[in-house]
């Protein structure tokens, strides 16, 4: 599902969201950073070159970052095809989706939008072109960093985090804590994928892990009524809040064999 993490200037970013993300997005780390006249573009293939690199970037607030953690869906699992991208203006882009274009040769959907609508675009912080590409890309989400600031492209679908001041493209940085499950160190043990509840044997995935798995359950014969599966499931999810039991409309939508309840009360994923 990929992430996308935008840090302002005066923010700081928890290395340890990076971390979690990184375990389902693992086809490649990249930041792009300013000091507020220049942009800086840094790519790597793992979590541990990134955190070499940019811990410290990451705590400095008087930098601005916008970081992408991919998870491949066009073009090779590389270096080249990591967020984000450079556009024509020197600004960085970076995509959290899927689009339905066409791909040619090895390169990212996200490369590709960016070539056709963005490069040459005079000024593509104007409203009237954010509004436009906003519809154009469904529940896509884009942020284009410039020198000095973001310019979100459907900002209402990821969400700012209140305790660090920064803005996510999705939940697949939370960890069970996150989500207010109430994890405690006698009940749930951590695994590099997130948490076991020992009650009951049964893994516990962060958010994007969620979708994932759903994805991977899900029939490949009807792409278009897939990605509006998708899209309605991810409605669903709130940020510090778990799926409830008896939710009818998100349990209509999701196979059975794919979530199971607990209790009437904690939702986990069946093990495969």
């Amino acid at each position: 599902m990929c992430l996308i993490i935008a840090k302002p200037f005066n923010a700081r970013v928890d290395l340890e969201h990076v971390e979690i993300a990184s375990f389902t997005n693992a086809d490649g780390i990249g930041i792009s950073i300013s000091n507020g006249k220049d942009i800086q573009i840094h790519k790597y293939m793992s979590f541990k070159a990134f955190k070499q690199a940019h811990e410290a970037d990451l705590q400095n607030e008087s930098l601005q970052c916008l970081i992408h953690l991919r998870y491949g869906t066009h073009g090779s699992k590389t270096l080249k095809n990591v967020h984000p991208f450079r556009t024509s203006h020197g600004y960085a882009f970076a995509h959290n989706g899927v689009l339905d274009i066409k791909v040619k040769r090895d390169i990212t959907d996200s490369e590709t939008y960016m070539r056709r609508h963005f490069n040459g675009v005079s000024n593509p912080a104007d409203p009237v072109f954010v509004e436009s590409i906003s519809k154009d890309i469904g529940s896509s989400k884009f942020v284009l960093m410039m020198p000095d600031k973001f310019v979100f492209f459907n900002e209402q679908l990821g969400h700012w985090n209140k305790e660090n001041g920064c803005w996510y493209s999705n939940y697949g940085y939370c960890n069970v804590q996150d989500l207010g499950w109430g994890a405690t160190s006698n009940r749930f043990t951590r695994t590099p994928y997130g948490y076991t509840d020992t009650r009951y044997s049964v893994p516990f995935y962060t958010v994007n892990e969620l979708l994932d798995i759903i994805d991977d359950n899900l029939p490949d014969l009807f792409p278009k009524e897939k990605l509006e599966i998708m899209e309605k499931i991810e409605q669903y999810i709130d940020a510090c809040e778990l799926v409830q039991y008896g939710d009818d409309d998100l349990y209509n939508l999701v196979p059975d064999d794919v979530i199971q309840a607990n209790d009437g009360d904690i939702v986990s994923i069946k093990a495969s």
